[in-house]
């Protein structure tokens, strides 16, 4: 996945993520009181999705290009990510997957895999997600689960990847 479909992927999240706060707040409207605190914290989460959505898509829209290599450590960590899971595509690990990633320092993220829409490729649904600094540190582990309970440990370090 390049720079450019990991803009178009922000993209449609921020569009999607605009969309459910318009209709929250349309929900909102018919709360007369405005006591809903459930609903209130869905827009609220929500807004805060999308702040964090818009922020990404800035840092990535106004840096320039630059081909680092796979030497740089996110370009190496996403390449072996990549790998891990055209493995299970391979292997037929059945979908959805449920994903648990945490790094070293403490950087962790939740998240569900499914075929998309056009059954082409994965959609990544976030579900969870914490990264100090905006950084995931090696050594990284990370455990799928599939759809019928099979699980994948992975773990990534800086010089070599573990599957089991």
């Amino acid at each position: 996945m390049d720079r450019g479909d990991v803009i178009n992927q922000l993209k449609e999240i921020r569009e999607g993520l605009r969309n459910s706060l318009k209709k929250l707040k349309s929900l909102k409207k018919l709360d007369s009181e405005g006591s809903n605190t459930r609903l209130n914290r869905a827009i609220s989460e929500c807004e805060e999705r999308l702040r964090g959505v818009e922020r990404d898509l800035s840092k990535l829209t106004a840096a320039q290009p630059t081909d680092l290599g796979a030497s740089t450590g996110s370009e190496f960590i996403q390449k072996k990510f990549e790998e891990v899971l055209q493995r299970l595509l391979d292997e037929k690990f059945e979908l959805p997957w449920h994903l648990v990633l945490l790094g070293s320092n403490g950087a962790m993220m939740g998240c569900r895999y499914e075929l998309s829409d056009d059954q082409k490729s994965l959609d990544c649904i976030p579900l969870v997600e914490y990264t100090p600094g905006d950084v995931v540190r090696p050594p990284i582990n990370i455990v799928l689960t599939s759809n019928t309970g099979k699980t994948v440990r992975v773990l990534i370090r800086c010089e070599k990847t573990d599957l089991s």
